[in-house]
This record gives C-alpha cells, sequence and structure tokens, in this order.
C-alpha cells in the first residue's frame, strides 16, 4: 500500500476519533486548527461572493447548551451567495485529500503537527447547524448552484457521463410527471 494511502487513513481515523470527542472540557485545543480553517472559509468566500464579512473570531464561547468554537458574521447574505458561504467549509475536504500524498511525513514533531492540523481540519470540515440554515435560505439559490454544478458536469468530460445519466433522469421524471 502506497504510503500516502496509509497517511490518508490515519488522518481520517484521527479526525473520526476527534469527533467522537466532542464531549471533553478542552476539545476546542484540539480541534482549533481545524475551526481557523473553517471560519476562514466561510470569511474567504464571504469576501469573494460579496457577503460582506464584518466579524470573525476564534474564541470559544458557551451559548445555552453548547460552546461556539469561533464565528463569521456577514452583513450581506442574499439569496444567491448563501448557500456557498454557508457550505464553505466543505471545500476542506478536497483540499487536504489533495495535500496528502504531496507531503512527505517523516517521524519527528513536524509530521505531527501536520498530521494534527489536517485531522482537525477534517474534523471541523462539516458545516454546523447555523451553517446549514444560511445555506438553505433559499430554493432560488439552491437551484441556482445546482443549476452552475450541472452545468460545469455536463461540460467536464471526465463528468460527462454523471451529467448525462442526471440529464436522463430528469427527462424521465418529467416524463413520468407530465
Amino acid at each position: 500500500m502506497p504510503s500516502h494511502i496509509s497517511n490518508l487513513f490515519i488522518i481520517l481515523g484521527l479526525a473520526f476519533a476527534m469527533r467522537c470527542f466532542r464531549s471533553i472540557p478542552l476539545f476546542w485545543i484540539v480541534v482549533w486548527p481545524g475551526t481557523a480553517v473553517h471560519e476562514f472559509l466561510h470569511w474567504i468566500v464571504g469576501k469573494l461572493l460579496g457577503a460582506k464579512p464584518v466579524h470573525f473570531s476564534l474564541i470559544p464561547r458557551h451559548k445555552e447548551d453548547e460552546t461556539i468554537l469561533g464565528s463569521v458574521t456577514f452583513s450581506n447574505i442574499t439569496w444567491w451567495n448563501g448557500l456557498p458561504v454557508g457550505m464553505a467549509p466543505l471545500f476542506a475536504i478536497p483540499a487536504c485529500i489533495w495535500l496528502i500524498p504531496h507531503l512527505h511525513f517523516v517521524s519527528n514533531w513536524k509530521s505531527g503537527v501536520l498530521v494534527w492540523v489536517l485531522s482537525s481540519t477534517l474534523c471541523q470540515c462539516s458545516p454546523s447547524p447555523q451553517d446549514r440554515s444560511i445555506a438553505f435560505c433559499s430554493a432560488w439559490g439552491i437551484a441556482l448552484w445546482a443549476s452552475i454544478a450541472y452545468l460545469i458536469a455536463r461540460e467536464d468530460h471526465s463528468l460527462h457521463p454523471y451529467a448525462l445519466s442526471i440529464e436522463h433522469e430528469t427527462l424521465q421524471w418529467l416524463r413520468w410527471v407530465g
């Protein structure tokens, strides 16, 4: 088995272990790098799409029965930018998976830190309930981004069979409904 595959399994295993221990009091320290990446992705996508980030925090705080590990506040979430801003942390998944084979892990503290950062990033890449409420605030926004994804898949020849399958299934469904 190539070393990058075993590194991927180690990092995914650590990320899963981190998610299992969310209830420990100092959990936020373990996942702080992942929280920083999570919030930075919200901020950068919000900045690029005009959602106007106005506040960025990586200081954990308690609210009712939960701990909020970080947050970004926006002043211009709209029907069309809510989905990408809310789902921005998902961009960490392909980024981490792409990075793993390109990194050389050796037995030293730097590799340990790198494994910790990648594991905590994968642990924290899922959108929170607040993120999902922003992302799915508008059916029009969902339709817009789904259409864009479909058009990209249709034009990308490596994804072409999937796009044609979706088109075929949609046409069959429309014939059945109509």
